[in-house]
């Protein structure tokens, strides 16, 4: 209720509303009394006004009043106000200044009832004045009290509500106001008992927490529902819980934001309808739906490889960097309430590697077959491209060049058949001279890169190569008079010549163990022999290996290991290692040897050439 006026009361009358000043021209205090009354906590909050009066029995435009302090004491409790020296203008007879006011709060009995009981007192100048009086504060409507069966419930759920009447007679109103809801009645005509479930949709009106308490107002009448017959009101309050299935809820797509409906390179053509590893990157867009009018605070995106963002639609900065299938990208999305709703989508991203390619490159016959002095050349290429799902590009471009040119020339390209295994190609309309080392370059390439792996094809090479009688060459055919070596030579002792000719041998055997002997002591001996060998063991991304192969003793002694030359003869598409971590050369054995090819053969014959250069040793 609105304030109201009580009443007045001066140091003009102690103890009642007669009686006579103290002095025509003294001063008086003055209170003025307002009341204002709380039906359900049945209180009446108590405003007191102080005011100074002074007697003039004339006007003065500029009149003193002198510093004063006020005391008023309801039921009690105490308060009082001062004021400085006051400069005004007085009018004729009394003169009164407002100097402070002061509240207090008074509890009713159980029955609505209360007085006022007041004393006050006012000092100028040293001089005391008083005044006491009691009032009868007007009664407060009782209304009937009300509890409930439980403190919290969650929305959806029974309270049951208990009334205590004030009266028999009374019947009673519920009403709840929960939020920001206005106050609604579920109830009427109610004398003891009630029972109310809370609907769900009352969520809408607590937007910003999962709970907050409702107010439950009993609103009594005497009798029956009416104004007349009203008679007051109490409330209690019931926290009331937001259900845990209150949350917001939402989708979530995904797609490719590097993608191309051309053959861009870099990007993923968007007719294979495909995620790539390193390439793809993902694309979110969310929806959203509130509950019961909560507002969005925020989205947390998560992809597939742990990139995140916070708002849609989100373009992760990075390409996709994993792979699998159904991979889970996940949507939290938060409300105003602190409730986090998910959502998630799937998606299966393709592995991606570069291309890998290995060359291997041999002299050869028109037919393939091998032939170190041949002036074809047979390539044999080893690839591998991701597929994804049968979509990438696989094409290959052969180049090749004399060693040392500076430029190489395009034999072919084309697409291959497959995205993984072995290319044979020979070429037999270009001539490629014994006499020159040859570069050789294959190119493989997909929609996103390209791997170059090169080869060399060297010139024609033999352990030892005669010109008919005018000439012997060591490491490659003959071709030129005279002595020539293509090899790396170590002479363990001076070269000497003896009368027009350079040497002279001491021994010769060119018949059965082939094998010369200078006579400086230099030693030189060849010859040819066949192994048998299956070629099955794993080498990496090399090819496959042999085991090791032990070969024939020299037929000579040297003094010591001997400088040892090994290679293969006409046998296509192998290759010969030194084993010498398994039997390295000595004195009297070239050491053991390894086969190694593209890929796994069984076992088959391989000619070993071999020569050794050194001092033999002493008889």
């Amino acid at each position: 209720m609105a304030k109201t006026y009580l009443g007045v009361w001066s140091t003009y009358w102690y103890t009642t509303n007669t009686g006579t000043p103290y002095s025509e021209e003294d001063f008086r205090g003055r209170w003025k009394f307002y009341y204002e009354q709380n039906q359900i906590n049945l209180t009446s909050t108590i405003t007191v006004e102080y005011y100074i009066q002074i007697y003039s029995s004339e006007y003065i435009d500029y009149g003193y009043i002198p510093p004063s302090s006020s005391k008023a004491t309801v039921n009690g409790s105490s308060s009082t106000k001062s004021n400085n020296a006051l400069n005004v203008s007085i009018a004729k007879g009394y003169s009164e200044r407002l100097i402070g006011t002061a509240t207090f709060t008074i509890q009713h009995d159980s029955d609505g009832k209360a007085n006022l009981v007041f004393s006050g007192q006012w000092t100028m100048n040293g001089v005391t004045r008083k005044a006491s009086h009691t009032w009868s504060l007007p009664d407060i409507q009782v209304a009937s009290s009300i509890s409930s069966n439980v403190s919290e419930q969650t929305l959806g759920n029974d309270i049951i509500f208990t009334i205590a009447p004030k009266e028999q007679s009374y019947v009673h109103v519920l009403k709840y106001k929960y939020g920001t809801s206005p106050e609604t009645q579920f109830d009427t005509n109610v004398t003891t008992s009630s029972t109310w479930n809370p609907p769900l949709s009352l969520a809408q009106y607590v937007t910003d927490n999962t709970y907050s308490n409702a107010t439950i107002y009993c609103y009594s009448y005497d009798g029956s529902v009416s104004d007349a017959n009203y008679k007051g009101v109490k409330s209690i309050n019931v926290k009331l819980i937001i259900p845990d299935s209150v949350v917001p809820t939402g989708t979530l797509s995904v797609s490719d934001d590097n993608i191309t409906s051309t053959s861009e390179a870099g990007k993923v053509p968007s007719s294979w309808g495909i995620f790539v590893k390193g390439y793809s990157k993902l694309k979110f867009v969310a929806t959203t739906t509130m509950a019961q009018s909560a507002t969005l605070r925020g989205i947390k995106i998560t992809a597939c490889d742990g990139q995140v963002g916070t708002a849609t639609p989100f373009v992760s900065p990075q390409a996709v960097g994993t792979s699998g299938t159904n991979l889970i990208n996940t949507l939290e999305i938060t409300d105003s309430r602190g409730r986090i709703g998910t959502a998630s989508a799937t998606t299966s991203i393709y592995d991606y590697e570069n291309p890998s390619a290995i060359l291997n490159v041999m002299r050869c016959n028109s037919d393939g077959t091998y032939n170190a002095n041949g002036t074809n050349a047979k390539l044999t290429i080893t690839y591998g491209i991701s597929s994804l799902n049968n979509n990438n590009a696989k094409t290959y471009t052969i180049k090749y060049r004399v060693k040392g040119a500076s430029s190489y020339t395009t034999y072919s390209s084309g697409t291959l058949s497959s995205y993984s295994g072995t290319l044979e190609i020979t070429i037999t309309n270009v001539t490629f001279s014994t006499g020159s080392t040859y570069e050789f370059l294959v190119v493989i390439t997909d929609q996103f890169n390209s791997t170059e792996a090169p080869a060399t094809m060297a010139y024609s090479r033999k352990p030892i190569s005669c010109k008919k009688t005018t000439g012997v060459t060591f490491g490659r055919h003959a071709v030129d008079d005279g002595f020539n070596v293509y090899y790396d030579a170590d002479f363990k002792m001076d070269l000497k010549k003896q009368g027009n000719n350079v040497l002279a041998a001491t021994q010769f055997d060119n018949t059965t163990d082939n094998y010369i002997v200078l006579d400086n002591g230099l030693a030189i001996c060849w010859w040819q022999e066949t192994i048998n060998v299956a070629v099955n063991t794993s080498w990496g991304n090399n090819g496959y290996l042999s085991n090791d192969v032990a070969l024939s003793n020299f037929p000579i002694t040297f003094a010591s290991t001997p400088m040892v030359f090994k290679s293969l003869d006409n046998v296509g598409y192998a290759g010969l290692l030194a084993s010498a971590n398994a039997t390295p050369a000595s004195t009297t054995n070239p050491g053991s040897v390894k086969i190694f090819r593209a890929s796994s053969a069984t076992a088959q014959d391989y000619n070993v050439n071999i020569m050794a250069i050194g001092i033999i040793a002493s008889s």
